[in-house]
């Protein structure tokens, strides 16, 4: 029997993922900063022996916390995608330059060699998950949504389900990926381009 309670997030999920996230994502940053500006402000709060500080001074950092946050974290997820796909190149390169075969074929390189190999791969993992972050964005709801997709299901389909849904679901996003990021209808406000700030000389010529 077909459980539409996981079938439907499942399709939702599978087929706007992406652009859930990417609409999503200020109010994510507000929420996130709605949080922080409250902690910083209860801190403070103890600091300042007066009545009104206990309830002011959270209020404040809450409202400014979620203004921040709505407004810089577009930007502020490039660092969070460049230093995931840092951390996993880092540990790549250090069990790389930890298998035996590697450091014979390298003559048993000293650390100074390690870490270079190391950072460098750290670095290409950055910008690897940097420029493929729409596509990580696309895989990750896909795989999330064909896990629903699988729950509603019943016990003979869900093999075939598995299959298909992530074949689907991931043939679909990437599909939306492609065509907003070539019309540049989501990344405009953050790439700053110089183009749109400059008028078109020949034009006026």
């Amino acid at each position: 029997m077909l459980n539409w309670g996981y079938l439907i997030p499942a399709i939702i999920l599978g087929t706007m993922g992406w652009m859930l996230y990417w609409f999503g994502l200020p109010m994510i940053g507000a929420l996130a900063g709605a949080g922080v500006g409250a902690t910083f402000g209860y801190a403070a709060a103890s600091q300042i022996a007066a009545p009104w500080a206990a309830v002011a001074l959270p209020a404040i950092g809450m409202v400014l916390g979620a203004i921040i946050g709505f407004i810089f974290i577009r930007a502020f997820q490039f660092y969070l995608f460049f230093a995931a796909g840092a951390c996993f190149g880092g540990m790549l390169g250090f069990q790389i330059m930890d298998q035996p075969t590697v450091r014979s074929m390298l003559h048993d390189p000293g650390p100074a060699v390690s870490f270079l190999v190391v950072g460098l791969l750290a670095l290409l993992g950055g910008f690897l998950c940097l420029k493929l972050r729409r596509y990580i964005v696309a895989a990750i709801t896909s795989v999330m949504a064909t896990f629903l997709l699988v729950m509603g299901l019943p016990l003979d389909w869900r093999g075939y389900g598995m299959v298909i849904g992530l074949v689907v679901f991931l043939a679909i996003q990437i599909g939306l990926v492609n065509r907003f990021v070539d019309d540049e209808k989501f990344d405009q406000r953050t790439r700053y381009r110089m183009n749109d700030d400059v008028p078109d000389t020949r034009a006026i010529d």
